[in-house]
C-alpha cells in the first residue's frame, strides 16, 4: 500500500536548514502545505521576524496549516509550555504572537507536551 501525505513538517525533516531552504525542498518534492514547529528563536519575535516567516511561505507558495507554540527551547530539552506552571509569562508572549499570526494566516496549534509536576 502506498500512502500519500499532503502536509510535511520540514522543522523535523530539515531542521538544520534555513526556513527558505526547507521550503524550497518541500516544494521540489511536491508538497504545498507545511506544519512548523515554532520558527522563531524565542517566545516574542519581532514583527519583522514574523513577516519574514509569512513572506517566505508566500514566496514559495506554501500554506501553513499548523504551527506549534513556543516550546520553551528545544535545545534545552523543553517540549511545551502549556502544561508548565512556571512559564506563564513566556507562554503569554508566545500566545500573543501566535494569535497575531493566526489572524494573518489562520493557524494555531498549542504544543502541550506532558504535564510537569509543580
Amino acid at each position: 500500500m502506498v500512502y500519500r501525505f499532503d502536509v510535511v513538517n520540514p522543522s523535523i525533516l530539515l531542521g538544520g536548514l534555513s526556513l527558505d531552504d526547507q521550503l524550497q525542498l518541500v516544494v521540489q518534492h511536491g508538497f504545498d502545505a507545511v506544519e512548523l514547529w515554532w520558527p522563531f528563536p524565542d517566545a516574542a519575535p519581532s514583527l519583522a521576524e514574523q513577516d519574514a516567516v509569512l513572506t517566505s511561505l508566500s514566496t514559495w507558495g506554501v500554506s501553513l496549516v499548523s504551527m506549534n507554540l513556543y516550546e520553551g527551547g528545544m535545545a534545552d530539552g523543553h517540549r511545551g509550555l502549556v502544561c508548565r506552571s512556571d512559564t506563564q509569562r513566556v507562554l503569554e508572549k508566545s500566545m500573543a504572537v501566535s494569535e497575531a499570526i493566526d489572524r494573518r494566516d489562520g493557524v494555531l496549534n498549542p504544543q502541550c507536551a506532558a504535564r510537569q509536576p509543580d
